[in-house]
């Protein structure tokens, strides 16, 4: 049995450094994991009391950084594969932690989920 998934995209942050760059993006969770039959596409309708939890999602963007305030390199996405992992060092960590703080400070508070 197939599920549907659909989620609200509200913010993106990327993180340059070393050749490539790393991204987080906060989404909200319209329907998670809800029944994909949908009776009418033109019009699907969202209960926004459910499901609204907060996820956030890594990528990476291979081959590409920013310099100076100029893109280095194409904002490419990598090729599918099972390594696609999203390696964050220390500095880029600390970034994206600090944006997850600002944005949504009762994710780090113990019991939150």
């Amino acid at each position: 049995k197939g599920s549907l998934s659909l989620y609200e995209l509200l913010d993106v942050w990327g993180y340059s450094e070393c050749g490539w760059t790393p991204a987080m993006l906060r989404l909200r969770g319209l329907v998670v994991d809800g029944d994909p039959k949908i009776d009418n596409p033109m019009s699907f309708h969202i209960d926004y009391s459910e499901g609204n939890s907060i996820i956030y999602s890594f990528l990476y963007f291979g081959e590409s950084t920013i310099q100076k305030g100029a893109l280095i390199g194409k904002w490419t996405a990598p090729r599918s594969s099972p390594t696609n992992s999203v390696l964050l060092w220390p500095s880029s960590l600390v970034y994206f932690i600090n944006q997850i703080q600002i944005t949504t400070p009762k994710v780090f508070t113990r019991g939150a989920g």
